[in-house]
């Protein structure tokens, strides 16, 4: 709870967790101890057109003259992996699975809030997926075999556009990229397991479920009818 003279009194449903939302806290109230109250009507105002009020134009008009506020990026399909895969990596770079910490921004009452792998920090979507110790022993494993250099990722985005600075060929690109769909879809899977299940994660068991379903979505819905699992497994494409 929180009280002054400006701000009133605040009732949290839970305290800021990590120095970004202690920040953004102390940002809200900064912006409240500015606010004037004054005796009269409310009213609502579109900022963007204060005298016509919101209209489809006047938001198309505030975007574009923000430039480089909007974020043009756009995540690269693959087709030879189930769209649910591919869905779930674009849920996962736009942070909108249902890890700890997004529960937690929501109000939701969980009773963990550390990563459920390694208990080391608050679970997110860019921990779990990246620093996550679990997690880069995976992408080592990714890497050594499909031999493109030790994978280190800032951002889940990282990781959905490294196939595109490979030497591989074409096609061979669009199967790293569907390993890389399909590992993102393994841990979280492994993780599910552990938490509702209570199934350990064993590294040997995730990275032979990527190579096996890999392997299924590229031989079949790329029909890549001569690839075998001996080829496969050497990264022979």
């Amino acid at each position: 709870m929180y009280e002054n003279e400006n701000c009133g009194r605040w009732d949290w449903r839970r305290q800021p967790l990590g120095q970004e939302e202690v920040g953004e806290l102390r940002n809200l109230l900064l912006e409240c101890q500015q606010v004037s109250l004054v005796v009269g009507s409310d009213r609502v105002i579109w900022s963007l057109d204060e005298d016509s009020g919101f209209s489809v134009k006047s938001l198309k008009n505030g975007m574009v003259d923000n430039g480089g506020a909007m974020d043009n990026y756009v995540m690269e399909w693959n087709n030879w992996v189930p769209s649910k895969v591919g869905i779930h990596a674009w849920r996962v770079e736009m942070e909108r699975i249902p890890v700890w910490f997004e529960l937690l921004k929501r109000g939701i009452a969980v009773s963990l809030t550390v990563c459920p792998i390694c208990e080391e920090e608050v679970e997110s979507a860019e921990h779990l997926m990246i620093s996550c110790r679990f997690a880069q022993h995976v992408w080592s494993v990714i890497s050594t075999w499909c031999k493109v250099p030790s994978i280190y990722a800032f951002t889940i985005r990282d990781l959905l556009e490294m196939h595109r600075y490979t030497c591989f060929s074409k096609r061979k690109e669009k199967a790293f990229y569907a390993v890389c769909l399909t590992t993102i879809w393994c841990v979280w899977r492994a993780r599910n397991a552990l938490v509702f299940e209570g199934n350990p994660i064993i590294l040997n068991n995730v990275a032979g479920e990527i190579k096996a379903l890999s392997y299924l979505w590229v031989k079949h819905r790329g029909k890549n009818t001569s690839l075998s699992w001996e080829m496969w497994r050497g990264f022979k494409l």
